[in-house]
Order: structure tokens, then C-alpha cells, then sequence
């Protein structure tokens, strides 16, 4: 899978050093993703390699937050399994579909956001429980 991780939304990159203590950053997300997907015997793969694998299998997971009053955020996690079809009525008209996903919504507090990146490893988990 080649792994795409949205930007996280202003929001709660205003409150950096908070959201860093649990690496609530794209590169944070990305790296802990991949770093379970090897684990557990799933290819991460690279842009110039997923574009040459049938299929162009990839993971893209998005942590969408909304700060519903000052330090209390509610927030979304969507993971989605997006892979190249082709539309029956014309083959050659070829786009990435999502064909599987998991999405998870709750809250947290400025101090437990530790439970958003909790929640993306349950998914995380999932997927791969899935995959297997």
C-alpha cells in the first residue's frame, strides 16, 4: 500500500506543542501507520513503485477536527482502501475508488489527545485484522 495521510486541520495544529506529545502531525500519523503496516508483513510502498503495482492499492487515512468550544475538539478518522477501477460502460476511463474503509468519531480535551491517536491505532489495527 502506498500510505496517504491528510494535512490535520488548523484547528489543532494551533496547539502544537500539545498535539506533538503524541505526534498528531502528518509526518507523525504517516510514521506510525506505515510502521504497524510493516509489522505486520504489509508492504509500505513508495510513489515510483505504487505506480507501477497493479491495482495502485492505497491506505489514506484522515483525522478531521472540529474545536467545538476553546481546547474540546470533536473529531473524525477515516481509513479507506482506495484502488484503480474501471468503469464498465467505458474501460478505458480509469480512477482511484475507495473499496474499503472504517471511519471512528469522538471528543477530546486539549489534554487528552492521546485518545485521537489511541482511536487511529484501533483502526489501524482493523485494517490490518482486515487485510490478513
Amino acid at each position: 500500500f502506498y500510505v496517504i495521510v491528510e494535512e490535520l486541520q488548523p484547528n489543532l495544529l494551533k496547539y502544537e506543542k500539545y498535539a506533538k506529545q503524541f505526534d498528531l502531525n502528518k509526518a507523525g500519523i504517516q510514521r506510525d501507520v506505515e510502521k504497524k503496516l510493516v509489522k505486520a508483513g504489509i508492504s509500505v510502498l513508495s510513489r515510483e513503485v505504487w505506480l507501477q503495482t497493479p491495482g495502485r492499492p492505497v491506505l489514506y487515512v484522515n483525522v478531521n477536527t472540529h474545536e467545538s468550544e476553546k481546547y474540546w475538539f470533536s473529531y473524525n478518522i477515516k481509513l479507506e482502501v482506495r484502488q484503480l477501477v474501471l468503469l464498465e460502460a467505458n474501460p478505458a476511463v480509469k480512477t482511484l475508488a475507495g473499496t474499503w474503509s472504517l471511519n471512528l468519531t469522538g471528543m477530546a480535551n486539549i489534554g487528552n489527545l492521546k485518545q485521537i491517536s489511541h482511536d487511529l491505532n484501533t483502526l489501524t489495527e482493523k485494517f490490518i485484522d482486515a487485510y490478513k
